[in-house]
């Protein structure tokens, strides 16, 4: 599994950040890779969910099936085992006005890259990872102060 993570502090209150973040259909405005998104309805604490990623020319758009799943003003997880394991998680640390967003991806690329995926160089995909990430971060902050 390749994990990457990243922290921002954002002047905004958890609140908000929540209302934005908390919302499944707000994943393809925050993150970069996902075009669209199916919700189903919620059981308990989870949504059964399918993201569809679009991975480039080479892979196309995936979808990943999958539940997306929160704790109340903390946490927010999307996992999925199909066409690869992810699992992406934003926590959130309330500090006076501004939050900290703790936000992490991981994945494994060999169920979709088969035996390719020991060539693949991890640290250019971790690279990637990260400026997708640091877009999302960014992504939020702008979103969440519209």
């Amino acid at each position: 599994m390749i994990t990457v993570t990243r922290e921002r502090q954002l002047r905004r209150p958890i609140s908000e950040l929540w209302q934005l973040l908390a919302n499944p259909h707000n994943l393809p405005r925050i993150l970069p890779q996902i075009a669209r998104v199916e919700v189903s309805e919620p059981t308990s604490d989870s949504q059964p969910l399918t993201a569809y990623f679009d991975f480039g020319a080479h892979l196309g758009t995936q979808a990943a099936q999958g539940t997306f799943s929160t704790i109340e003003q903390q946490s927010i997880r999307f996992e999925a085992e199909q066409p690869l394991p992810i699992v992406a998680h934003w926590q959130l640390y309330p500090n006076a006005n501004s939050t900290k967003v703790h936000a992490s991806l991981s994945f494994d690329l060999k169920p979709i890259l088969g035996p390719a995926a020991k060539v693949v160089p991890i640290s250019m995909v971790k690279n990637e990872i990260t400026r997708e990430l640091e877009q999302a971060l960014r992504r939020i902050e702008r979103l969440a102060l519209s």
